[in-house]
């Protein structure tokens, strides 16, 4: 079986954006998040935040989806404060809000997403 799927990501600091292409099958995903768990664990943070920014083509098979979950706890469990994910259309919402039943913040746009996350970062610095 080819993998389906693709994941680009780069760091700013310590946010990371990933951006998500296409449909995924469990060998894709799989990939990518052991890919995306090196990457974060080379980064060393104790306190890190994440973008995820899905195409239009971005869907997964309920069994994929599972993986999916798994990376989104990891990365709670790593340090990860934020999380947002930036759709394209509301099958992807209903699929982050209702399968996943996670505090992922959902955007429709990246400029979004940032001042969110940038707003979350200045109200904690306040209360600390």
């Amino acid at each position: 079986m080819n993998r389906h799927g693709k994941v680009t990501f780069i760091w700013e600091n310590d946010l990371f954006i990933s951006t998500v292409e296409g449909p995924f099958n469990e060998l894709g995903l799989a990939y990518h998040s052991s890919e995306i768990k090196k990457s974060v664990i080379s980064k060393g943070f104790k306190q890190w935040r994440r973008i995820e920014v899905w195409d239009d083509e971005s869907i997964a098979s309920p069994d994929t989806l599972v993986i999916g979950k798994e990376l989104y706890e990891w990365c709670k469990n790593h340090g990860c404060i934020l999380e947002a994910v930036v759709l394209s259309n509301n099958i992807q919402e209903h699929i982050v809000k209702g399968i996943f039943k996670s505090n992922i913040e959902v955007f429709y746009s990246l400029t979004e997403a940032k001042q969110w996350m940038l707003l979350e970062v200045e109200k904690s610095l306040e209360l600390n």
